[in-house]
């Protein structure tokens, strides 16, 4: 009796984009998903904010060194397989932070999430390039960008209010069903988009001489730089502003995972002009647009901070910011991404391992200064801001991709 086909679907139907959605934005929510409760952590560990703090960034070196090994691995041996196996570790990882009795082990699973999760972000955009070509890539990266952005709203806001009603364990248990619905959808309807399979694209010095390429491009640098130094600044506000809010401010964590419903919003917004104004503007226009609102958000932040404490000089600036980072991050994306067809997977890679690099240095370098300070969380805003903003002004050059 002959076994039934899987009932794959179109590469590039509605389904599968918004498949590819989920994909991308699980590792935004399972990072910010437990934001509300980082400040309960200290207590329930007894341990300090410092080390409540590395759990995220340990999430973000995680996925920054899974990126290495997913993107090259998709390009030799595709994007469906490889996928598969990311979804397993990360599912593995959500049991792990659920079975948590210290902050060691739930640093550890907190890595192993992160290890997983990453793929489906790398895998997701490469898959996006695969089908749509260089026309449509930006185009559809924006529109998935902006899908996505629902994910750092929803993730503080549904984390706060499970975490008053079960726990915060019961948020890992959702990643961990949502893990599983992902590997069941992928394993079931998403067909093989990696049409030329690359038998050198794990060889290790072949690997190292297209990073060499790659970063040896002075618009891929630009590009690269640019969005990274933005999204670092983004984590060193999840990282500081939970203490600020809960502690200082005395915000309860469900009402302070709904504050981020207004900075995502505007994180949307920024991403839906990106998707509307990209091709009239163009990219390199679009980047200089989203580093300096960036820049601006920044430092406001700071100079608020320099002569009050409260919700709106937090949240105004950092509204500024975000609306910034949705210029940012896509345009970013696709400027880097558009000129390499021939290594997407790899190119995906490394621009997804330093962001992800980027933000767990900068988070490092948040877990040691003050962990109450607005001070301290606007100044280093304003310097990652002010570093994209040079990166885009010095580097990136000529034409679009």
């Amino acid at each position: 009796m002959s076994r039934r086909p899987l009932p794959w679907l179109a590469a590039d139907s509605l389904p599968i984009t918004i498949l590819i959605t989920a994909l991308v934005a699980v590792g935004t929510l399972s990072t910010s998903i437990y934001a509300p409760s980082m400040p309960t952590l200290v207590g329930d560990f007894a341990t300090t904010p410092d080390n409540v703090k590395l759990t995220l960034t340990v999430f973000l070196v995680g996925f920054a060194a899974g990126q290495l090994v997913y993107g090259p691995l998709s390009d030799r041996f595709g994007r469906r397989s490889v996928l598969i196996g990311g979804l397993l570790v990360y599912s593995l990882g959500n049991l792990a932070c659920i079975a948590a009795t210290g902050i060691e082990t739930m640093i550890a699973g907190r890595f192993l999430q992160a290890f997983g999760a990453c793929a489906g972000t790398v895998l997701g955009r490469a898959v996006v390039r695969d089908v749509h070509g260089r026309e449509g890539t930006a185009r559809v990266l924006a529109w998935v960008a902006a899908a996505t952005a629902i994910s750092p709203a929803l993730g503080p806001t549904l984390g706060g209010h499970i975490h008053v009603w079960f726990g915060w364990r019961a948020n890992f248990v959702l990643l961990a069903m949502l893990g599983l619905l992902l590997l069941a959808a992928v394993w079931l309807f998403l067909r093989e988009t990696n049409a030329q399979p690359d038998p050198e694209a794990t060889d290790w010095l072949q690997l190292l001489r297209r990073f060499g390429v790659l970063l040896g491009d002075r618009n891929f640098l630009g590009w690269l730089l640019s969005g990274s130094l933005v999204y670092a600044g983004l984590h060193v506000y999840i990282v500081i502003a939970p203490f600020l809010f809960i502690d200082r401010l005395q915000f309860e964590p469900n009402e302070f995972g709904v504050l981020t419903i207004f900075t995502t919003s505007c994180y949307l917004l920024g991403t839906l002009v990106a998707g509307r104004l990209t091709q009239r503007l163009g990219l390199r226009t679009m980047l200089l647009l989203g580093c300096t609102a960036c820049l601006v958000g920044g430092g406001l932040m700071l100079g608020f901070a320099l002569v009050m404490l409260s919700a709106p000089s937090i949240l105004g600036p950092m509204m500024l910011f975000s609306f910034g980072m949705g210029l940012t991050l896509p345009t970013a994306l696709a400027g880097g991404l558009l000129p390499f067809p021939h290594m997407a997977g790899t190119a995906s890679a490394l621009i997804g391992f330093s962001q992800q690099a980027a933000a767990a240095v900068a988070t490092l370098i948040a877990t040691q200064l003050p962990s109450h300070s607005a001070v301290s969380m606007g100044s280093l805003v304003a310097t990652l801001a002010l570093g994209a903003l040079l990166a885009r002004l010095c580097l990136v050059r000529g034409s679009e991709g």
